[in-house]
C-alpha cells in the first residue's frame, strides 16, 4: 500500500501514480483493478469526487465513541424536557445505553 490512499464517491481507491496524476487501484466491490486506470487528480476530483483520504491512522472507535457520548448528552437534555413518566425513562435508558456503547467503544482502543 502506498502512503496515501483515496476513495472516491463510488467507493473505488485511487493512489498517487505521479505528479498530479492517481491510479484507480481497487473497484468499490473490492476487487482489484488490473488496469490501473491513471488520470488526473482534478479530472477524478471533478468526476468521482470529492476524494477522501483512507487514513488507517485514524482510531474509527474513538470516533464513533465520541459522536456517541454527544448523543448521550442530547438524549439526556430531552429527559429534562419530558413531561410523562414513561418518557423520562426511555430518554435515561437511551442515554445509558449510549454510555455503556461509547464505554466499550475507547475500552476497545
Amino acid at each position: 500500500m502506498n502512503a496515501r490512499q483515496f476513495k472516491d464517491c463510488d467507493g473505488d481507491i485511487w493512489e498517487p501514480s505521479s505528479a498530479g496524476y492517481l491510479r484507480c487501484v481497487v473497484y468499490s466491490n473490492g476487487s482489484p483493478r488490473e488496469d490501473g486506470r491513471i488520470e488526473t487528480r482534478e479530472w477524478v476530483e471533478r468526476n468521482y469526487g470529492p476524494l477522501t483520504e483512507i487514513r488507517p491512522d485514524v482510531d474509527v472507535r474513538a470516533l464513533l465513541a465520541e459522536v456517541l457520548e454527544d448523543m448521550a448528552e442530547d438524549v439526556r437534555k430531552e429527559y429534562w424536557r419530558a413531561v410523562d413518566p414513561v418518557s423520562e425513562r426511555v430518554f435515561e435508558r437511551l442515554g445509558d445505553v449510549l454510555d455503556v456503547k461509547a464505554r466499550e467503544l475507547r475500552e476497545a482502543t
